[in-house]
């Protein structure tokens, strides 16, 4: 056990250590910036506007596009640097299994990249809602802008959804060749293009199962755009079936690969 938390606090150090990260909260932050530029030097925004920006910065920037791409860059070289050079050092005295040392830093990365993506969403949130009485009309038939019941959703989704893309680029950065081009053309091809049509293979998209439990949730956001936000299609239940799917088959690929453990001296 005692070598399990050693490998975990090493890869959360390194996690925040590495440069990439702080390039991660700048892009994950980046919505913040778009939110104060349009509300300085735009037009006074009315509550519909205002509610529109809101939700489409987090659906379109977090939720369908800046989470996958962060999960992307650590999910597809999560141990596959290692794996390519047949090294991997960690903080320990003991042998790991390699499923024990993928599944350790699976969860160290994605502790990380929650807690980014909360802080991310909160600031949207209280710059989207800064010194504005949101709570006017906002379509015929909404009363009230209910903000905090919004925000309680997209903070139940979040995990799931850093959960669902890191289990899925892990996986492609075990089995790929070239895993970070094989994750992008996998994101463009079947979260992007697929995961916002109709089709039977739909279903089996991240982002149409997130998308699903949200609208469920939220049923205003089918007035944004009726055939891309339909209810009744997704679950957070399905991300995680296929998270636990992704990670079953990445120890799977990871116990076929040859790995040479070096122990190193505690930092």
């Amino acid at each position: 056990m005692s070598a399990i938390w050693a490998l975990f606090a090493f890869t959360f150090r390194q996690s925040l250590r590495d440069p990439k990260f702080w390039l991660v909260v700048s892009v994950l932050f980046l919505p913040c910036l778009l939110i104060g530029i349009i509300r300085y030097f735009g037009p006074e925004q009315r509550v519909t506007q205002a509610w529109m920006l809101y939700h489409g910065l987090i659906q379109l920037m977090l939720l369908m596009g800046m989470i996958p791409l962060v999960c992307m860059i650590y999910g597809s070289g999560l141990i596959g640097a290692e794996v390519e050079s047949r090294t991997i050092t960690y903080l320990t005295t003991r042998t790991l299994k390699l499923r024990t040392v993928l599944v350790t830093r699976f969860v160290a990365v994605f502790l990380v990249l929650t807690v980014t993506c909360y802080a991310a969403l909160i600031a949207l949130h209280t710059c989207a809602l800064a010194g504005r009485p949101w709570v006017q009309s906002m379509f015929s038939s909404v009363e009230q802008w209910n903000t905090g019941r919004d925000l309680a959703i997209y903070l139940a989704a979040m995990p799931v959804a850093v959960a669902g893309f890191l289990g899925v680029f892990s996986l492609i950065g075990l089995v790929a060749t070239k895993p970070l081009a094989m994750s992008l053309a996998y994101y463009i091809l079947f979260e992007i293009v697929i995961g916002n049509v109709h089709a039977p293979v739909s279903k089996y998209s991240v982002v149409w199962q997130l998308r699903g439990w949200v609208v469920d949730r939220i049923p205003e956001l089918a007035q944004m755009n009726p055939e891309l936000f339909v209810a009744g299609v997704g679950g957070l239940g399905n991300v995680l079936w296929f998270t636990l799917a992704a990670l079953i088959l990445a120890c799977i690929a990871i116990g076929r690969r040859e790995l040479v453990l070096h122990k190193v001296a505690r930092d």
